[in-house]
């Protein structure tokens, strides 16, 4: 499975990264929504993730334009602030999985294992 990490924190974003590869998918880094955009645009992802707190416009509106673009990977988002606003607005954008911080490994790539056995 392609995945797509969208400017995550440095440390945790290796973390991710390897895990994920180790658990045999592959991953291409974004260091911004406009750079998220142009990789969409380039290359077939299945899934995105994406960090709330570290984008330098919101998740929900890089969805959104993802979406706009006809492309269409499924989404996880992660946040480091839950409130019943925020899971409001994930389910609006129909993402996979919404996430709090900090970021479990294991039950990412479990989660995202899953979404490939799909």
């Amino acid at each position: 499975m392609e995945v797509l990490i969208v400017r995550y924190h440095p440390i945790q974003e290796d973390l991710i990264l390897d895990a994920i590869v180790n658990s045999g998918h592959q991953v291409t880094l974004a260091h911004s929504s406009q750079d998220a955009l142009k990789q969409l645009r380039q290359k077939t992802f299945d899934l995105a993730i994406l960090d709330t707190s570290s984008n330098d416009i919101s998740s929900f509106k890089i969805i959104e334009q993802i979406k706009n673009t006809g492309i269409e990977p499924l989404f996880i988002v992660m946040t480091d602030s839950h409130s019943l606003e925020m899971e409001h607005k994930a389910r609006q954008a129909g993402i996979a999985c919404y996430m709090i911080k900090p970021t479990d490994i294991d039950n990412l790539t479990s989660i995202i294992n899953h979404i490939s056995n799909k």
